[in-house]
């Protein structure tokens, strides 16, 4: 039997790829010079697992707009930020996509049809273009994901 995917809902932002600074306590300063890679990969979490693949699938023809299963760029990364007083923050290179929330429907062998409303993905644009990525202070703990209501912005 085969599943099938229905996007609920979906928002523009940033997920958290694998460069970022080590975490400082404000007052201070988190300064960054270093050639690194930042990779950053799709995710897809719903009960009973689920197919990357036919998930974006679904996302690229109901939302009309491109996914990458991963993407990755090596670049040389040089920032200072400032942390504020009485905060604990790191500094974090995201890279735009979208978190999805997602029916999982699996057809049954007696012919009925099960949703699993559960599913979320952090679904990555393809690119490796600079605007592509943020830059922005992420406080402790740390997040994945930040909602784009104006920009990357810290948070």
């Amino acid at each position: 039997m085969e599943n099938t995917y229905y996007i609920n809902t979906h928002h523009h932002g940033w997920i958290a790829s694998t460069v970022y600074s080590a975490w400082v306590a404000g007052p201070g300063t988190i300064s960054y010079t270093e050639s690194k890679t930042a990779s950053n990969s799709t995710t897809f979490t719903v009960t009973g697992g689920g197919s990357i693949t036919a998930l974006l699938a679904q996302a690229q023809y109901q939302l009309s707009v491109a996914f990458a299963t991963s993407t990755s760029v090596t670049k040389s990364w040089t920032y200072a930020k400032n942390v504020p007083s009485g905060t604990t923050k790191r500094a974090v290179f995201s890279h735009d996509g979208e978190k999805m929330t997602v029916t999982k429907y699996v057809e049954n062998a007696n012919c009925t049809t099960t949703p699993y409303t559960d599913g979320v993905s952090y679904a990555v644009y393809p690119g490796t273009d600079p605007n592509n990525y943020c830059l922005s202070l992420d406080t402790y703990p740390a997040t994945s994901w930040q909602q784009a209501s104006g920009g990357c912005s810290d948070h």
